[in-house]
């Protein structure tokens, strides 16, 4: 948190692209990581989370990092029970991620962040579009899982 506490939405969006191939490869390997070790139910989810975000200040923007930061505004959620600074990181994420990354971003913005802030059924669209997204690039897992939670949202949302 102490990484991110000074640095504005327009600092991180100003990142500039990163250019290490072989720090582009970890945050990809991170990033794959990351859905292994939520699916388990690891600790480790937020060390692997704010690794991927040390190496974004560090390195700068790649793919992976609107999964990074849409990451972090979940784990603000869940752990420091920061809703408004959840949905803000969330935001970012979306801002930040390119077509190849809605999936991954959609599902953890509307599907874990945005209905603590927002009427659930705004969120239904972004899931559907993140699901329609993953089949379109390939993203299969991140689809079902975009599938999963807009059919719990369709649920709750009456």
């Amino acid at each position: 948190k102490r990484a991110l506490r000074t640095k504005s939405d327009e600092y991180l969006t100003s990142l500039p692209e990163m250019t290490d191939k072989r720090v582009m490869k970890i945050m990809e390997i991170l990033k794959i990581l990351a859905s292994a070790v939520y699916s388990l139910g690891s600790d480790y989810v937020p060390i692997v989370t704010f690794k991927m975000i040390r190496l974004t200040l560090k390195y700068g923007r790649t793919d992976s990092s609107s999964f990074a930061i849409s990451g972090y505004g979940l784990l603000m959620n869940a752990i420091l029970k920061d809703v408004e600074g959840a949905y803000r990181f969330g935001q970012l994420g979306v801002s930040l991620s390119s077509k190849a990354t809605v999936p991954q971003t959609s599902l953890l913005v509307y599907g874990y962040i945005a209905h603590w802030r927002d009427n659930i059924g705004l969120t239904l669209d972004p899931l559907l579009n993140g699901f329609m997204e993953g089949l379109k690039y390939g993203a299969i897992e991140y689809a079902c899982y975009n599938l999963h939670s807009y059919n719990i949202h369709i649920l709750h949302s009456g």
